[in-house]
């Protein structure tokens, strides 16, 4: 399926789930209710209400099980430290393997001050063999607290540095997907105008 998520602070947004059937059968379009506000906790809610497709035959129900964008769960890092973050890539319905090594934390600007950026210098094994470098990190914002700075790795995932640990100079990281992975239920129910024509020839009968 292909997935337009429209615009997500828009109570009237819909989520626009392109459904094909892999044996050449029916397609259409399934139009999700689906925003996000926020909670009493300050952190996003999600809202979200289901899609009926209307055949002759039958009924097609798309519900909305969850958007997620985390990849893999966060691991912690000691500088020269390697792990291996495994991630589900839902396209090609296989594990991919990437290798993680932390070299060392740098730091742009003055300790403190607005605008100061802290970046973990990585070493990214990719599953095809390759490395490349990646530099995800925080910054100071006018608050006070910490924006996070996110590195693409490749077209599929990106990596964010969640937390650092100046006493040891550790380092929490995670994978993330570019393009949210969403769970849905499909419900098939055959036969349903035979409910309604049946309610029908009661009500005149």
């Amino acid at each position: 399926h292909d997935v337009n998520e429209g615009n997500l602070q828009d109570k009237n947004n819909k989520l626009d789930i392109d459904v094909r059937d892999v044996h050449g059968g029916e397609s259409f379009l399934a139009r999700l209710g689906f925003y996000y506000v926020e909670g009493a906790d300050g952190q996003p809610q999600q809202f979200a209400w289901p899609s009926i497709h209307h055949e002759l035959s039958h009924d097609s129900y798309v519900a909305l099980k969850g958007r997620q964008i985390p990849a893999d769960d966060p691991q912690t890092l000691s500088p020269g430290e390697t792990k291996t973050f495994k991630v589900f890539d839902a396209q090609g319905a296989r594990e991919l393997s990437y290798d993680l090594t932390y070299v060392k934390m740098e730091r742009q600007g003055e300790v403190g001050q607005v605008g100061t950026r802290f970046l973990a210098d990585l070493v990214v094994g990719t599953p095809g063999g390759t490395k490349l470098s990646s530099k995800p990190g925080m910054e100071i914002g006018s608050g006070g607290g910490p924006q996070l700075l996110p590195a693409l790795i490749d077209a599929d995932f990106f990596v964010t540095l969640m937390r650092m640990d100046a006493a040891d100079k550790s380092v929490t990281l995670q994978l993330n997907y570019v393009r949210p992975l969403y769970e849905v239920d499909f419900f098939y129910k055959p036969m349903v105008i035979l409910v309604w024509l049946g309610a029908g020839i009661m009500t005149v009968g």
